[in-house]
């Protein structure tokens, strides 16, 4: 077995250490602000420098080419040595891997895949001017095939009018028309390949003998079924992730699947990674008490490193407008050099909260972005407000049975840790013009009675 004694950098902790020194398979779960890619990438720099491992045999994977760049080029300061380390996104990755292989279908870029959803929706009576984001948020669920997608299939952005199978069906025609498959084509055909060539296979499994994912609980099962297949011969196989923070059930990723990796491969050791530097001591508290709720996740005992702060308050307004103002008013306190973001449950709830603050003849603050739970993963703030903690949109409407309720529920918890010094979700009494109760999470952490 491999030393585990070796020198790594005094200054991570010791489960940190632990992560980084430990051979695969490794399942690393990683909290809200534990350092978890600053660990990765240690682990990197440990593999070349101390164990000897050959920089052109490491794959790091993620799910963005800007996650990808931004670990490169953290990994390059860190160890210049490793400049022939291969950082892609998964997708990337195996679209490498079919091209060596002989693959040479035209690919639809991404480009070309957001205009056939433009025209998917109109051809399916939605007019919608869709935002960027949300354009890819639509395009990564479709890019998921229909078993996996099923799972979450209550929490895509248009699900509650009940045309997804719709929108899904003519944005593949569309696709068959083109006569070009799309990224997602690529992971189903990779599959099918080494499973029916085991030499192509095997060529691959040579190539690459060291493995690392970060975001893994963001995983498809058939990524993981492939990385598993890659790095069955080597078992160097190293998994950072947190499955508190798994949303994006809709595009086929799955909560549980950290559980079952931790289950089904031989050997796998599991790391825990529990101080939160990121969050003060109080939003840390408010957090965990959220999401202890639910069922289907590794139980954990998350502290805070981090200075703490004000308590994590809970607003409430008369209505939209006054909880616009509210927002509006705190937000134009911010202190010089301090982040402000408003995060929200959906994109109609961005564009509302955008109409009531410019209704009151205001314009938003430079420092303060709004931005959708789902579109601000990965991000931090100074400061965090949540409107609209109402029943019926926390958990949304939606997401109905306890796996969408779970769901539901870690969306907040990511929403809640995206704020470093102080968090403050609200409410208006009626929304629409009509009653609005407060959601039931707010009574898990202990906002409301």
């Amino acid at each position: 077995m491999e030393s585990e004694g070796k020198e790594v950098r005094v200054d991570f902790l010791p489960e940190q250490q632990e992560a980084i020194r430990l051979p695969g398979p490794v399942l690393v779960v990683a909290g809200p602000g534990a350092g978890k890619t600053a660990v990765l990438t240690e682990r990197i720099r440990y593999a070349i420098r101390e164990r000897g491992i050959d920089p052109r045999r490491i794959l790091a994977v993620t799910f963005t080419r800007a996650s990808a760049a931004e670990m490169r080029e953290r990994f390059l300061r860190l160890c210049p040595e490793g400049a022939d380390v291969s950082f892609h996104t998964f997708h990337g990755a195996f679209l490498r891997m079919l091209r060596a292989e002989g693959m040479r279908a035209d690919i639809l870029s991404e480009e070309e895949q957001f205009d056939l959803v433009r025209r998917a929706l109109k051809d399916c009576g939605w007019d919608d001017v869709i935002s960027r984001d949300l354009g890819e948020e639509l395009l990564r669920r479709l890019s998921v095939g229909e078993e996996e997608d099923a799972a979450g299939r209550a929490d895509g952005p248009y699900e509650t009018s009940g045309r997804w199978a719709g929108l899904r069906q003519r944005y593949t025609e569309l696709k068959r028309e083109a006569g070009r498959p799309d990224l997602s084509d690529l992971q189903t055909a990779l599959e099918q390949l080494f499973l029916r060539d085991p030499k192509a296979l095997a060529r691959w499994q040579a190539r690459f003998t060291c493995f690392l994912v970060d975001e893994f609980q963001d995983a498809s099962p058939v990524q993981y079924r492939l990385i598993r297949l890659l790095s069955e011969p080597s078992r160097e196989l190293f998994l950072v992730g947190d499955d508190d923070q798994a949303i994006y059930r809709f595009r086929g990723a799955a909560p549980a699947l950290m559980q079952r990796a931790a289950a089904e491969i031989p050997g796998m050791r599991v790391v825990r990674l529990s101080v939160n530097h990121r969050c003060s001591p109080r939003i840390t508290a408010a957090a965990g008490k959220l999401i202890r709720h639910n069922r289907t996740r590794f139980a954990k005992k998350i502290r805070s490193a981090a200075p703490d702060g004000p308590p994590v308050r809970f607003a409430v307004y008369p209505d939209e407008r006054e909880q616009a103002r509210g927002i509006l008013a705190a937000m134009q306190g911010l202190l010089a050099g301090e982040s402000a973001a408003v995060l929200v449950r959906t994109h109609q709830l961005r564009r509302r909260i955008e109409q009531e603050i410019r209704a009151g003849g205001r314009s938003l603050p430079d420092r303060v972005r709004i931005l959708t739970m789902h579109g601000a993963k990965g991000l931090e703030f100074d400061r965090v407000w949540i409107p609209d903690c109402c029943a019926g949109v926390l958990p949304h409407i939606g997401s109905p049975g306890r796996e969408g309720t779970e769901e539901e529920r870690r969306l907040l918890y990511v929403a809640m840790t995206r704020a470093r010094k102080e968090l403050i979700l609200s409410a208006p009494l009626r929304r629409f013009g009509k009653p609005c109760r407060p959601s039931p999470f707010l009574r898990e952490i202990g906002l409301a009675t």
